[in-house]
């Protein structure tokens, strides 16, 4: 078999589940293990459904979700407003209307679980309206010495009434399989000796998007600063050997004005995370957040309430774009012929049914021991093992 080569943690959930991007296990040391409920949103002056997730916390050792079902959720104002929130996934909360927040106006969330326990917020209200941000590319070499390109973000409030901004992006990039072929090869009959036919496939496979959402704390401000100015910020930085900006790339930046106390809260969680002792009632590195236990005094909460403006701004940009002058980064791919049959069994069958290896091309100068055909490893072959072939809708070339 000839083989050709063409250029060819534990953490992280926690603060996902804390950046309310989507509901995942907390890990939490095993020995002495107490179950904690985990509740945390933040509420938007953007006119949209709101979302509140209320997980529970898991053992380390333990690899599940272990949502909070059936609560009663609601967001109240200080002037009588109440929307009640409804759940749509295990341990995800919508909104039933939609609406934001507004200046001026105190917000507290309130929990009833199902069986009874009830959790409240702090009042909490906006600390400023929206600032522009804008969002630049530039090409780089960081503090490691390594090339690539970083997301900076500028934003300025005349007013100095923001001084503490968070961040989360989205970014999403354009995959195209390196090894495409339009056709699929497949048995013709049964067994490893039956020949093989050549059809062509019936979905895109060629060009696919993936989008990948970001997964910690990204916080700066300004609060020492001679003005309310956020100058050239990385938020993400990209290095030019990583594959999701060989080809078209885009992100979706979004500031969120935070106040002082939730600041504080989320720069805590970063240290407490740099310690190793993150949310551990056992050690002092317990991060208090917002959220109280209504039912018990006692009881350690884990989450935030905030409310915040937020803002937004996408930019897209091709490899030569920033990098004009170097070459792109390529996916490692594995080019293999093998034998469609072997002495001791099948030799191609079990790489196209088992393996879900991709046609290349025929081969053509077929040595000692190959076989007819050129395959490669899947994600080669076929973009939908990285990405979706639905162009997004904001998707611009």
């Amino acid at each position: 078999m000839k083989l050709y080569k063409r250029h060819i943690t534990g953490l992280i959930l926690i603060i996902t589940v804390l950046l309310s991007s989507c509901v995942e296990p907390f890990e939490y040391e095993s020995e002495n293990f107490e179950k904690l409920i985990i509740i945390n949103t933040v509420i938007t002056d953007e006119i949209k459904q709101q979302v509140v997730y209320i997980t529970n916390t898991t053992p380390i050792d333990e690899h599940y979700v272990s949502p909070e079902t059936n609560a009663q959720v609601i967001v109240k104002d200080d002037i009588g407003n109440q929307y009640v929130f409804s759940e749509t996934e295990f341990g995800k909360y919508i909104s039933q209307n939609p609406f934001a927040v507004i200046p001026g106006r105190n917000y507290s969330l309130n929990v009833v679980t199902s069986n009874g326990r009830e959790y409240y917020s702090e009042e909490v209200n906006l600390v400023s309206g929206k600032k522009p941000v804008s969002v630049n590319p530039i090409r780089r070499v960081n503090d490691d010495g390594i090339v690539g390109v970083d997301i900076l973000v500028n934003s300025f409030d005349e007013t100095s009434s923001s001084n503490y901004y968070r961040y989360e992006y989205e970014e999403t990039y354009k995959i195209i399989a390196p090894n495409w072929s339009p056709y699929d090869i497949v048995p013709s009959g049964f067994g490893c000796g039956s020949p093989f036919t050549l059809v062509p496939k019936q979905t895109e496979q060629r060009t696919c998007y993936n989008t990948v959402t970001s997964n910690a704390i990204i916080q700066t401000n300004t609060i020492n600063l001679s003005e309310d100015r956020v100058g050239d910020f990385s938020v993400r930085f990209v290095p030019i050997t990583n594959t999701i900006i060989a080809h078209r790339y885009s992100i979706l930046v979004k500031q969120y004005v935070q106040s002082r106390n939730a600041y504080a809260y989320y720069e805590k969680i970063n240290k407490s995370i740099q310690e190793g002792n993150v949310f551990s009632q056992l050690q002092t590195g317990f991060v208090q957040g917002n959220m109280f236990s209504k039912t018990n005094s006692n009881e350690n909460v884990i989450g935030y309430f905030e409310v915040s403006s937020v803002v937004t701004n996408r930019v897209f940009f091709d490899f030569e774009d920033i990098f004009p002058e170097e070459n792109k980064p390529e996916k490692e791919c594995v080019l293999i012929t093998p034998p469609v049959t072997e002495e001791r069994g099948c030799g191609l069958l079990p790489f196209l049914e088992d393996s879900g290896y991709k046609y290349v091309e025929d081969n053509n100068q077929q040595g000692e021991g190959e076989g007819p055909y050129v395959i490669t490893q899947p994600n080669c072959g076929d973009c939908t093992r990285e990405g979706s072939a639905e162009v997004p809708i904001f998707w611009i070339e």
